[in-house]
Formats: C-alpha cells, structure tokens, sequence
C-alpha cells in the first residue's frame, strides 16, 4: 500500500468516528419527562422571610416542558406537602366547607425552549416558596390553606407535566425541619 493510501484510509477513520461521535452528543431522552430529587433548603430573607427552595433535576427528549402563564389554568409542576407526625410523615390537609383535601400546589414552569424546536432538555429547577416569621408559623400558599409550625418536620413530592400531557415520574424531598429565624 502506497503512503497516500494510508493517509487516505487515517483520514477516512478518523472521519467515520468523528461523525459517529457527533451522534453520542446529542442526548436521546424518553419524550416523557423524568425528574430527580436535587436538595431542598430553607433560607432566611432580608426580610425576615423564611424561604423554602426545592431543586429538581429534570430531563425531557423533546424538550416541551413549560408554557405561557395565560395559555391554560392547570398547573404543569405539582408540589405536595408531607409534616412528620408521631414519627410518620402524612399529607397535609386543609377543611373547607366540603371536605378535609390534601393540600396541594400547582405552579407553572414557563417555556424552557423559547425556540420552540424539539429536542432534548435537561437541567435544574427551583421552586420557591415564601412563608412568614412574624408569627409563629410558617405559611405556604394559599395562606389559609395549611401552616407549618416552627419545629415542624416536613417533605414534598413533586412531579411535572410537559405540553403534550407526560407526567413525570413522583420523586420525594429530603426532610427539612421549620426552624425559628434568628
């Protein structure tokens, strides 16, 4: 084989696997969004505001996860909450005139692809829950649907729903405990 050949036969190698490579870079991720659980905190605000902040890691093959906030009502990022009680957690609940509910909060993701062209997403997403310390409780929204007290042992659940309607999987938080502001 003379030298030309070999470089010929090298360079179309290593273009066949530079080619092939470019396939692996572009995830391929189920068109049914999948989240994991990332960590949640409470922080304290400057005005003296306690904050709860739960992360999710999320991904999504055809990246439709999000919309416009006056699209449509239903929410696309559910979030429940459980307070540890005599050493179990349970949902909680809030009475209405109807029923005891389980308390539940729906949210909106906006748009994470604003292009509007399908493909895969993945990152992370914090969800931000404001409360009160001027009280010795710690609301959630709606205000008088549930209040957590200081000392209290909570967790969530939470799941998300892309445009097409795909619920994700339900993943847990770690515990957290309501802590009184310093």
């Amino acid at each position: 084989m003379s030298k030309n050949s070999l470089t010929t036969a090298f360079v179309l190698i290593l273009a066949v696997l530079f080619f092939s490579a470019c396939d692996e870079i572009i995830p391929k991720f189920s068109d049914t969004p999948k989240i994991t659980f990332d960590k949640v905190r409470i922080g304290q605000e400057a005005t003296r505001r306690d904050t709860l902040y739960i992360s999710i890691k999320f991904q999504d093959g055809d990246g439709d996860i999000g919309r416009e906030a006056n699209t449509d009502t239903s929410w696309n990022y559910r979030i429940i909450p459980y307070k540890k009680f005599r050493g179990e957690f349970i949902p909680v609940v809030f009475e209405d005139a109807e029923s005891e509910r389980i308390w539940t909060q729906g949210t909106i993701i906006p748009v994470l692809k604003p292009d509007g062209r399908k493909g895969p997403i993945e990152g992370t997403m914090t969800q931000i829950i404001l409360g009160t310390t001027q009280v010795e409780e710690f609301p959630l929204l709606p205000e008088d649907s549930m209040k957590f007290l200081f000392n209290d042992i909570v967790k969530f659940k939470i799941q998300i729903k892309d445009q097409a309607g795909h619920l994700s999987n339900e993943v847990e938080s770690d515990e957290v405990q309501i802590l009184k502001p310093r």
